[in-house]
């Protein structure tokens, strides 16, 4: 018979060997989050196109997973590869492995025809190809489908350049005001618009249908654009005009001398309560501990077949 401590050592050698591979197996698969495939299987578009590989390594596409500000803000999250998604090209959410970093040429002109250059490399040239990445309220998509751009059919492209992802420029003219490409198309605005108070202040189209206000770098951290639904809204008129609009409180005083009540300011969200939607890193330690576990309850109950099968190998020799 097996004695209870020969069944506690023969758990204890499962939990270890258990836990054991699940450590190496885990870890080996984080270290490879950050690993690209091989360098030499990667398309050289650089040799034929250098005007636009040019474009693109300055952009930031080009810089979407290598720029420091990607890499610093990566790193407050704890390095998630859900982040390596639309950050590299090619991710396997299975393997952490990626095919190329940055969002390179392959990531919208695929698949790669074998004979290329004899045969066109392929694009879809549909808002479909950017929004799979660009698809967050964050950018503005959902309300790029309410705007009168979107119902005429037009593509991201028809403002946008993709290599650099800088606005376009007009045939002929170097764009100096970004309203100026607006005007290339609605040429029948400028003629009632040049006389107003708004173009002698500089206030030019992107400030308002873009809910740019006054201050158009305001958009310049991570995942923050314009809104691309073109209508202009109250909130962009008293980033400039506060001082003509009602003061605080002075709505909500004249509808409580009418009997009701409401609060005078609205209530901020603090940060009490807040749920990230941020993944956690997950340590390969926490892994090995549930394999551990496994190995402890599995020897238990293996244990007395265990004994028998040692007992007939040393009796055979």
């Amino acid at each position: 018979m097996i004695t209870r401590l020969e069944r506690i050592v023969i758990a204890l050698v499962l939990a270890v060997v258990a836990a054991g591979v699940t450590l190496v197996m885990a870890s080996a698969q984080g270290q490879s989050q950050t690993e690209p495939a091989d360098p030499a299987a990667q398309p050289d578009c650089q040799t034929c196109h250098q005007p636009f590989y040019d474009s693109w390594t300055g952009g930031p596409h080009g810089q979407s997973s290598t720029s420091p500000t990607f890499l610093e803000e990566w790193g407050k999250q704890g390095n998630p590869g859900a982040c390596l998604v639309c950050h590299t090209t090619g991710y396997d959410t299975s393997t952490g492995v990626y095919a190329a970093e940055n969002v390179d040429c392959a990531a919208c002109h695929s698949p790669i025809p074998a004979n290329h250059p004899q045969e066109n490399m392929p694009v879809d040239k549909s808002t479909d190809t950017c929004v799979r990445c660009h698809s967050s309220v964050e950018f503005g998509v959902s309300n790029w489908a309410m705007s009168g751009h979107y119902q005429r059919n037009m593509t991201c492209t028809a403002c946008h350049n993709p290599h650099s992802t800088d606005l376009r420029s007009i045939t002929g003219q170097e764009l100096e005001d970004p309203s100026d490409l607006c005007i290339n198309c609605h040429k029948d605005y400028p003629a009632s618009y040049e006389h107003s108070a708004h173009a002698q202040s500089g206030i030019g189209c992107v400030n308002c249908h873009l809910d740019l206000g006054s201050d158009p770098e305001s958009f310049a951290t991570a995942h923050q654009v314009p809104d691309h639904n073109f209508m202009p809204e109250i909130a962009t008129c008293s980033s400039c005009h506060a001082h003509q609009m009602h003061a605080a409180g002075d709505a909500a005083g004249a509808i409580e001398q009418e009997g009701e009540s409401v609060a005078a300011e609205p209530v901020q969200n603090g940060n009490a309560g807040e749920v990230s939607t941020t993944p956690e890193p997950v340590s390969p330690v926490g892994f090995a501990s549930l394999a551990g576990l496994i190995g402890i309850a599995a020897g238990a109950v293996l244990g007395p077949w265990m004994r028998k099968f040692l007992s007939r190998l040393g009796g055979s020799k």
